[in-house]
């Protein structure tokens, strides 16, 4: 049967949804372009013309990831009423709990030869993050809820902590020693934005 031809547009955006759904099912490791390239129902040139390598379409799929999860945490943000600090909470929980449901594929990258991947997904998600932290924290500073003097150094410093927890969570068999950097990471978020202590939860996830 011969292959419909479609927009390259279109092509490559297939090429993503299957080597995401590949490799969330099996992990990156025990997927290959031959696994991806059949699935999609392509040829193997097909995929070379858009993608370099296996580990050029994962960056694709890192990046459609970060930019999808940053727009939802975006959108309840901004649909959430109440004060800032609830809706920090909000943002929160949608990071942790995709950062959950993804630590088996992402942990596998947790190995020397991947550590490269790793650091442009972090960047990822400081570019993405950075406005929206930002914007809730100024928020909290007009309100009342938080005392925050260095608004930008105080976000920086926040995704650098959360993404500690994250590494924890996706690389680390350890429940007790994630809990206890939860319960850290709750208090250091109090002081850093000078809130009530227990009104920041990031145990919910964490089984």
């Amino acid at each position: 049967m011969a292959r419909i031809s479609k927009e390259p547009e279109v092509r490559r955006a297939e090429l993503i949804d299957q080597a995401a759904a590949l490799f969330s099912e099996f992990g990156f490791e025990q997927t290959s372009v031959s696994d991806i390239v059949k699935k999609t129902g392509v040829a193997q040139g097909t995929f070379y013309y858009h993608f370099k390598s296996k580990e050029e379409i994962l960056d694709a799929v890192i990046e459609r990831e970060v930019i999808a999860l940053s727009a939802q945490a975006t959108t309840a943000c901004h649909k959430t009423s109440g004060s800032a600090i609830r809706k920090l909470q909000v943002v929160l929980d949608i990071v942790l709990s995709h950062s959950y449901n993804e630590r088996i594929f992402i942990g596998q990258l947790y190995q020397k030869k991947y550590w490269s991947i790793l650091e442009v997904m972090d960047k990822k998600y400081e570019q993405m993050f950075v406005p929206l932290l930002a914007e809730i924290i100024s928020e909290g500073n007009k309100e009342g809820t938080m005392h925050v003097e260095y608004v930008e150094e105080t976000v920086s410093i926040l995704l650098y902590s959360m993404d500690s927890l994250f590494d924890s969570m996706v690389s680390s068999g350890n429940i007790e020693e994630i809990r206890r950097k939860a319960v850290i990471l709750e208090k250091l978020i109090t002081k850093m934005l000078g809130i009530e202590e227990e009104t920041i939860d990031l145990l919910s996830f964490i089984t």
